[in-house]
């Protein structure tokens, strides 16, 4: 029986072998795998950048006959068009402008008058009207609106005849006066 047993645990030791050296096999062959598409997807980026450099050269190259073509275009221009021109004659180069008449639209309507109404407070009705401190805050609201409305009144009154009055002439003449910001003194005590 000793003899079984050992044959057998030999031959476990063999099958556990088997496998192992089956699992480096796999290993190895997935790492293999694995080198072979990073060659590959390295291949296929360079095949790309080259495809993308020689793109990019051929589109340069295009731009660069463009603008030569367009370069000589010009450079012809000009001596062509003063071979075929005529006299310079400058009443036919001027214009004369059209130029719309001013439409200021709202602005040509004067401001509405403040109404009183709308700086007075509404009439004390019912109870309201019985009590002193309710009529005095009336009164006091009442002096304060008519105040107001006198200043804005006064306001409109200026803006309006400031508005239809006809602009003052400019000054003829525009006088700039000077004045040095600093001076220097010299050594010998005069100025410079």
């Amino acid at each position: 029986m000793a003899r079984a047993s050992a044959a057998a645990a030999r031959q476990r030791a063999a099958e556990q072998r088997h496998r192992e050296v089956d699992q480096r096999r796999r290993v190895a062959a997935s790492a293999r795998a694995a080198r072979d598409v990073a060659r590959q997807a390295r291949e296929a980026e360079r095949i790309a950048r080259a495809h993308l450099v020689s793109s990019g050269e051929q589109e340069a190259e295009r731009l660069n006959s463009d603008v030569s073509a367009r370069m000589e275009d010009l450079s012809n221009l000009l001596t062509d068009a003063i071979e075929d021109a005529g006299p310079l004659r400058f009443a036919a180069l001027r214009k004369t402008p059209d130029v719309p008449s001013f439409d200021p639209g709202k602005l040509a309507q004067p401001e509405a008058r403040p109404a009183i109404e709308s700086y007075l407070p509404p009439p004390l009705r019912g109870v309201d009207a019985m009590l002193p401190w309710k009529r005095r805050q009336h009164e006091e609201a009442t002096a304060s609106g008519k105040q107001r409305f006198e200043e804005d009144a006064k306001a409109h009154t200026s803006i309006v005849s400031a508005r239809d009055r006809p602009p003052s002439k400019p000054p003829s003449r525009i006088t700039i006066r000077t004045s040095p910001v600093f001076s220097v003194r010299r050594a010998n005590g005069t100025h410079m």
